[in-house]
């Protein structure tokens, strides 16, 4: 079904449940709102993953962090969300390993070791690895070049890791292919009261800035950090309910960092902070992170020469030859956080539980969480909806199993790729050698995945702008072209997507970085 189709839909359906927001929490609540057979429509303002859901950590894990305030509630659930996340999303969702050194005395080695096995035992039946300590020699042997000096030995456990907007986008357009609907560019400009309930919302599509009007039984507000901006705005809550904390990330090649393990180092600012190492796509490394109070509109967040130093000096303290500078700086990234307003602790400390609650009789907010949970939150946020008794209206048609090559990379979603390649040979031929995406990738994310400007695929559907080291005019000119064409779009169109990717792509290389 094409953007146009859906827009027409949700103009002539009464859905059981209308979202606002396509981050992760709202994909979380699509998947199980649609397998409790609920009618339901996803509204984004901007891209799927745009927000919070592309700029994450990439982890999926307990947060081991976390134990230290005894959020032991929290860390479980994150734990049986992760294992359930191997299975349900095993293309997405990998298993790798952590090394968390112990320094100065034996002391903080016997406290990690605690920790961990707290953490093994919250984690229950599980198909990782349970953890086990390592020696001084063992420590440096996975960490080569890693400063020796007070290392005391350390803890391997294993967590996982994912491409977040990659993990939002399969779960809304698996949900899309079973019937419901979702629509990216498609905010709220309007919501219509009657007392007590919303009678309705008017939706502005920013693509074409046509307005129409939605009509459901539920509203469900899902919009992360953007939370306080719509519901001040709809006069639904007088006072803030957000207090989300900035992090920013730093990528380097994988030649510079170990290649297969994750560490945790210290911050050179003994403030008691740990940043880490990710390994990830394409010969990627992922460096974070900061974690700061954030107070400026969420549109505005942006990275700070500061942040990047911050980074810089811990890793180079625990890595001291690998002499990390602004020369090694692939790209970097920054993300905000969804926290819950708690003016009693800083950033660092605070909690990444989550609330639900009823604003008016049919409007539901969910706010805060984390990306690991986000399965848990939808069907919690669901479980709330179902005590209103609402007939849900539709059946989801069932996923397509399959046996195709594609599998590996697209999940259940692989069968297309097969089927785009069959309709002209041509699109199996690489679109980009480069980075190894076919031209059929290209459509699949065109067609199934709701890509309308070249941010969407170049950030979200693919890891190309996180790459692109020097914005290269060539291929951006050459995505512009191939999208024109399978959206019927002029050159006008061609010259002005150029222009808005190279602004997108200069807030990921910042010029004090070039």
């Amino acid at each position: 079904m094409n953007r146009k189709q859906q827009i027409e839909n949700a103009q002539n359906k009464h859905y059981d449940i209308c979202i606002i927001g396509g981050g992760i929490t709202g994909a979380g609540i699509l998947y199980h709102a649609i397998n409790n057979g609920y009618k339901t429509l996803l509204l984004e303002r901007e891209d799927f993953a745009f927000g919070t859901s592309s700029r994450s950590s990439k982890m999926i894990h307990g947060g081991l962090r976390y134990l230290k305030n005894f959020q032991l509630k929290l860390v479980w659930e994150a734990l049986h969300e992760r294992e359930h996340l191997l299975q349900e999303f095993p293309h997405l969702v990998k298993p790798i390993k952590y090394i968390l050194p112990s320094y100065n005395s034996k002391l903080n080695w016997y406290k990690n070791r605690i920790g961990l096995t707290l953490y093994d035992i919250l984690a229950g039946k599980t198909s990782l690895p349970k953890h086990h300590t390592l020696t001084t020699q063992e420590v440096l042997k996975y960490l080569p070049n890693f400063n020796a000096k007070n290392l005391m030995g350390g803890v391997a456990y294993w967590d996982a890791q994912t491409n977040d907007a990659k993990l939002v986008l399969d779960v809304i357009s698996n949900c899309n292919l079973k019937g419901t609907n979702a629509i990216n560019y498609c905010g709220v400009t309007g919501i219509n009261k009657s007392g007590n309930n919303i009678k309705n919302i008017e939706c502005t599509d920013t693509l074409t800035q046509t307005k129409f009007n939605v009509n459901a039984s539920v509203y469900i507000n899902a919009t992360g950090v953007w939370t306080d901006e719509l519901l001040l705005q709809f006069s639904l809550k007088k006072t803030a309910v957000m207090k989300p904390s900035k992090g920013i990330h730093v990528i380097v090649s994988t030649d510079i960092m170990p290649k297969e393990t994750v560490v945790l180092v210290e911050s050179s600012e003994n403030d008691g902070r740990f940043l880490y190492n990710l390994p990830w796509e394409n010969n990627l490394s992922i460096l974070g992170t900061t974690d700061s109070n954030y107070t400026k509109h969420p549109n505005e967040v942006s990275t700070k020469k500061e942040d990047i130093d911050y980074i810089l000096n811990a890793f180079n303290k625990s890595f001291p030859a690998a002499n990390i500078t602004y020369k090694d700086i692939i790209s970097v990234y920054a993300g905000l956080r969804p926290m819950l307003a708690d003016e009693h602790t800083s950033s660092y400390e605070q909690s990444r539980e989550y609330k639900i609650w009823w604003n008016t009789e049919n409007m539901l907010t969910i706010a805060g969480g984390k990306l690991t949970s986000f399965l848990s939150m939808g069907k919690h946020c669901i479980d709330v909806v179902n005590k209103k008794n609402i007939p849900a209206t539709s059946s989801s048609k069932p996923s397509q199993k399959n046996n195709s090559p594609w599998q590996k990379i697209y999940g259940d979603m692989g069968y297309l790729i097969d089927k785009i390649i069959l309709e002209d040979a041509q699109n199996s031929i690489l679109f980009t050698p480069t980075f190894k995406y076919t031209n059929a990738e290209i459509l699949f994310f065109i067609r199934y995945q709701s890509a309308e400007t070249i941010d969407d695929i170049f950030t979200r559907r693919t890891h190309i702008t996180y790459s692109m080291q020097k914005f290269n005019i060539e291929l951006v000119q050459q995505l512009a072209t191939f999208m024109a064409k399978e959206l019927n779009k002029t050159n006008d169109w061609i010259q002005q997507q150029i222009e808005l990717y190279k602004h997108c792509w200069a807030q990921y290389h910042p010029d004090f970085i070039q």
